[in-house]
C-alpha cells in the first residue's frame, strides 16, 4: 500500500524526526515530470492524517501519474540568502497578503541560479521581483518517493490507499 511504504520508509529513515516536521508537499509525477504538487507548509493534523489527505487530493487531480513523493519540510526559519544552498533549501517569502514557497528540488530542476530562484519566488506571489530583500525564510525536506503502478499501464493504487493509517509520531 502507498502509505504502508511511505510509513515504513519513514520508520527507517535514520534522519526523520517527527517533532521537527512542520508541513508537507505531495508531488505527482509521470516519467519523472512533474503534475501536481499540492500542500500545507504549516500543516496541524497528524502527520498520517496530513499524508493521507495530501495524497487522495493530489490523485483527484491526475490520475495518470506513475511516481509520488512526499516531502516533509522543517519549520521555516529566516536566512540571509547568501547562505541559500541550491537543492538543499525550500523558500518561503510571506508580505502583506501574499505568500510562495518552492521545494528545494525546483531551482536544480529548472537549471536556475540563486536570483532566479529568488525573483521566480517573488512573481509567485504576486509580489515585486525584488521583494525577496525585506526578508525570506528557508526550509529543508525530507523526500520519500514510492511508485503508484503496480506495472505499466494498471489502474492507479487509489484502493490501496486506507481510511487511515496509524501515526508514526506516537
Amino acid at each position: 500500500m502507498i502509505l504502508s511504504d511511505v510509513q515504513e520508509k519513514l520508520a527507517k529513515s535514520a534522519s526523520f524526526q517527527s517533532e521537527t516536521i512542520c508541513g508537507l508537499f505531495v508531488t505527482l509525477r509521470k516519467s519523472g515530470k512533474q503534475k501536481v504538487c499540492i500542500g500545507d507548509p504549516f500543516e496541524t493534523k497528524p502527520l498520517s492524517e496530513a499524508v493521507l489527505h495530501m495524497v487522495r487530493k493530489a490523485l483527484l487531480e491526475d490520475d495518470e501519474a506513475d511516481e509520488i513523493e512526499i516531502s516533509l519540510l522543517t519549520p521555516p526559519r529566516s536566512i540571509d540568502p547568501e547562505n541559500l544552498v541550491l537543492g538543499k533549501h525550500g523558500i518561503l517569502i510571506m508580505q502583506k497578503q501574499s505568500q510562495a514557497l518552492f521545494l528545494p528540488h525546483v531551482p536544480i530542476e529548472k537549471d536556475w541560479d540563486l536570483n532566479t530562484y529568488l525573483e521566480k519566488l517573488c512573481l509567485k506571489a504576486e509580489l515585486p521581483i525584488g521583494a525577496w530583500q525585506e526578508g525570506i525564510q528557508a526550509f529543508e525536506t525530507q523526500v520519500l518517493t514510492t511508485s503508484l503502478w503496480d506495472s505499466p499501464r494498471t489502474s492507479p493504487q487509489m484502493s490501496k490507499i486506507p481510511a487511515s493509517i496509524p501515526n508514526p509520531r506516537s
